[in-house]
């Protein structure tokens, strides 16, 4: 019998991650994300909060989609782009609590991610 040997995926990069360190490490930041909530409920405007909770909720989703036995590949990339749209609009919500005036901040997004020129469809 072969030895058992713990889940693995490849990433993008072609580094295979093992999920189960993976989930642990995910665990973690959410310990983290959770306990600085609070600092955004006592501070920030309520359309940063909203913000807040809308991206915490897609993250949410994220991770449900890579628990599955079998993420869809294609789902996944949809649900990341809407994550970080959302992980955008948090961020220049939060700027603008603070007063930040320094200009916008680049859209922030995994080019791998973006749909091939060639695979996109036409209307």
């Amino acid at each position: 019998m072969p030895p058992h040997r713990r889940d693995e995926r490849v990433l993008s990069t072609g580094q295979a991650t093992d999920l189960a360190d993976a989930f642990e490490d995910l665990a973690d930041a959410e310990t983290r994300r959770a306990a600085r909530w609070e600092t955004v409920l006592l501070l920030g405007e309520p359309a940063t909060i909203s913000a807040a909770q809308a991206w915490s909720e897609q993250v949410w989703e994220l991770e449900r989609i890579l628990r599955s036995d079998h993420p869809d590949a294609s789902r996944f990339a949809d649900t990341y782009r809407n994550t970080m749209r959302l992980r955008n609009e948090f961020h220049a919500r939060a700027r603008a609590d603070l007063g930040i005036t320094s200009g916008q901040l680049p859209d922030l997004t995994w080019k791998t991610l973006e749909t091939p020129p060639d695979h996109r469809t036409t209307s």
